[in-house]
C-alpha cells in the first residue's frame, strides 16, 4: 500500500505523497478507507464521509458524501469510471445517495481530468488550500446530485 505514495501524483488526501513516510500515510487513512484491486493488483483508494446535514442540526435528511478517490496514474479514465461506479453501489447499499462531493486539487491534471470523465461538476475554487513548495494552490470541488425523483437508493437486501 505505502508503494502508491511513491509516484509522487497519489494525491490521496496529500499534496506531497512521495515525502511522506510510513506514519504520515496511516495517519491519512481511517477505518473507512478502502484499497482498490485492478487485474489482482493494488490499484488505489477510496474514502468517505458523510455530509448529512442531520449532524448539523439543519435536516433529517441524509445521502450527502464527500469523497476522497485516487488510482494509480497509469491506469486509463475508464478504470476511475469503473471504480466511481461501484463505490456508487456500495455507498446506495447502506443509504440514500444524493450528493457526492470531489474535491480535487487545483493542479492535480489527473484528478480534474478524472472528475469531469466520471460525469461530475465543478462548483468552484477554494483558494488557498494547500502548500506546494513556495506556492499557496487550492482545491476544487466538484459534485453530482441526484435529484430526488431518481437518486440512488439503498439496494433492497
Amino acid at each position: 500500500m505505502y508503494d502508491l505514495f511513491n509516484s509522487g501524483n497519489f494525491l490521496f488526501r496529500t499534496n506531497i505523497p512521495e515525502l511522506l513516510d510510513a506514519k504520515a500515510i496511516d495517519a491519512l487513512l481511517d477505518d473507512r478507507t478502502r484499497l482498490i484491486e485492478h487485474g489482482g493488483l493494488l490499484a488505489g483508494m477510496w474514502s468517505f464521509r458523510s455530509l448529512d446535514p442531520h449532524n448539523w442540526g439543519i435536516s433529517h435528511f441524509s445521502g450527502f458524501y464527500q469523497l476522497a478517490y485516487r488510482l494509480r496514474d497509469d491506469l486509463p479514465i475508464t478504470s476511475w469510471i469503473e471504480g466511481y461506479n461501484a463505490i456508487l453501489g456500495y455507498l446506495s447499499s447502506k443509504n440514500d445517495v444524493i450528493r457526492v462531493a470531489f474535491p480535487v486539487l487545483d493542479f492535480d491534471e489527473l484528478g480534474n481530468r478524472a472528475a469531469m470523465s466520471m460525469g461530475f461538476t465543478r462548483e468552484g475554487t477554494i483558494e488557498e488550500t494547500a502548500e506546494v513548495g513556495t506556492r499557496v494552490r487550492g482545491t476544487i470541488v466538484y459534485s453530482r446530485t441526484y435529484s430526488p425523483d431518481v437518486y440512488v437508493r439503498p439496494h433492497a437486501a
